[in-house]
């Protein structure tokens, strides 16, 4: 092979090589920096995760406090921070998709219009970023000041995009019922105070009403129920302030102990609600208030007629 052949294919190789090197970037094959910052400030455990806007009632601050979270002061739902951090640190792989700021309002990370995503502690979090539209190989995020765009896995950032009911718990209130030995329940809608008590020396551990045995159905019902209470939402910050557990509509107490004074394992309150067909509940020793359907507040809270077997 002549001299001049060999030369011809070096340049050539050369002349395909920076053709290759120019496809790739502009077809944003480039790995993001910034999508690996995401996974990396999350490595070490998470303490803090600010959402803010575009509108007000998007805005989420995810907080660990000495070990419990909250979201916007609120208890939250610790198996959804959890899947929040396994999915951010999976944002690590990245695409570069555009360079210009001319494509922001395109890719939904202009800065009026994109949830900004702050990690880490208040005043210097460890990254930033503007959440913006989705594409088919996930959703774009931009760094700022940086004009980049990139891509990461739409399914590691999902959860940044949900409403802050959905983040909250929904745990009302929980009881050991086997260790449950007398039961108070009080109605508006009946005279008297309705109390059942276990009998003890019973192996089975049924269940009296006046003396009587009552109706064992109605009775796992509200053991089943108030175990764990889970609430079906919240009421709006306008009705919880509005309304007054003062003056319950109906209230249910459940003892753990049968000494003289002592304090029940369990008390809650409950209200109609002012603006839907369900009712408000909450424990006698905590403020917040939660939603719970009229079927959960009729399992709580059986009539005397229910419990004999009469209705």
């Amino acid at each position: 092979m002549r001299s001049s052949q060999v030369k011809a294919i070096f340049v050539a190789l050369a002349v395909l090589s920076l053709l290759y090197a120019a496809v790739q970037l502009l077809s944003g094959d480039e790995q993001s920096e910034g999508g690996d910052d995401i996974a990396g400030a999350v490595h070490g455990g998470l303490e803090l995760i600010r959402v803010v806007g575009p509108e007000p009632s998007d805005s989420l601050r995810l907080e660990d406090r000495d070990g419990t979270w909250t979201v916007n002061g609120y208890p939250a739902d610790t198996a959804a921070i959890r899947r929040l951090a396994e999915g951010l640190e999976s944002a690590r792989v990245g695409r570069l998709v555009a360079r210009s700021a001319s494509n922001h309002a395109r890719l939904g990370v202009l800065e009026d219009s994109a949830r900004l995503v702050e990690i880490g502690p208040a005043g210097s979090p460890d990254v930033v970023f503007l959440l913006g539209g989705a594409g088919a190989d996930g959703r774009y995020v931009r760094f700022p000041p940086s004009d980049d765009v990139f891509s990461v896995p739409a399914a590691s950032v999902r959860l940044l995009l949900r409403p802050l009911e959905e983040w909250r718990n929904r745990i009302v209130a929980s009881v050991d019922t086997a260790a449950v030995g007398r039961i108070s329940v009080s109605r508006g809608d009946q005279e008297g105070l309705v109390v059942l008590e276990r009998d003890t020396a019973d192996p089975a551990g049924a269940w009296s009403l006046d003396g009587t045995t009552a109706d064992s159905a109605v009775v796992a019902g509200l053991l089943q129920e108030s175990a764990t209470l889970e609430a079906t939402g919240f009421p709006s910050d306008s009705v919880a302030f509005a309304v007054d557990f003062s003056s319950p509509a109906a209230t249910l107490e459940m003892y753990d102990s049968d000494e003289p004074g002592a304090a029940p394992a369990l008390s809650l309150l409950f209200l109609t609600s002012p603006d839907a067909r369900d009712f408000l509940v909450r424990r006698a020793d905590d403020p917040l208030a939660y939603r719970i359907s009229a079927a959960q507040a009729e399992r709580l809270l059986p009539t005397r007629s229910m419990l004999e077997g009469r209705e």
